[in-house]
């Protein structure tokens, strides 16, 4: 299977139409048309269904979908391997964050980081601590910051911090015992 076609069918998986597909692409609706029906001729079988100008995705397409994501995130490393050669730094880091650090903690680390290693550009994806373990193991980031430690055999986690946590009310609220809590 060609990379393109690889592409084609990744993205349309991803957005749910041709036209989200083209977008990420950068190309125009009718070439990603072009190049999806490219595609499942190569296959040899459909690989999405038209039903009411949307793509639903074949119970081939649903089998084919796990390896063409395994492959097309492969892809992704070569990319950021060949950018990392033709710069001689990694040009950019992918970080994922749980929600309540990335609006508090992660800004301020960010700009301390971005200080020592200008050269490197980093992206931010907040996501919940279970999701950042799956796409860390699926390499879709580079590092993570969660409450929790990952269970994942293929991850690692290490502390960096502790933090308190306090129950906050109002003074004349004396009806609701905090011992209750």
């Amino acid at each position: 299977m060609r990379i393109r076609y690889i592409e084609i069918f990744y993205h349309v998986m991803q957005a749910g139409t041709v036209k989200g597909a083209a977008d990420m692409l950068h190309i125009t609706q009718p070439a990603a048309t072009r190049l999806l029906q490219q595609a499942e001729q190569h296959v040899g079988v459909p690989l999405f269904q038209r039903v009411k100008r949307r793509l639903v995705p074949t119970a081939e397409a649903q089998l084919l979908y796990p390896e063409v994501e395994q492959m097309y995130l492969q892809l992704d490393a070569v990319r950021r391997m060949v950018a990392t050669l033709r710069t001689g730094t990694d040009s950019l880091i992918r970080v994922l964050c749980v929600p309540g650090l990335a609006l508090d903690w992660l800004p301020g680390a960010l700009e301390a980081w971005g200080r020592k290693h200008p050269q490197v550009q980093v992206s931010v994806s907040t996501l919940h601590s279970r999701q950042i373990a799956a796409s860390l193991a699926l390499r879709e980031g580079d590092i993570g910051f969660a409450f929790e430690p990952a269970s994942h055999p293929a991850l690692v986690s290490q502390a960096i911090g502790k933090s308190r946590m306090v129950c906050v009310g109002a003074l004349d609220a004396a009806s609701v015992p905090l011992a209750m809590l």
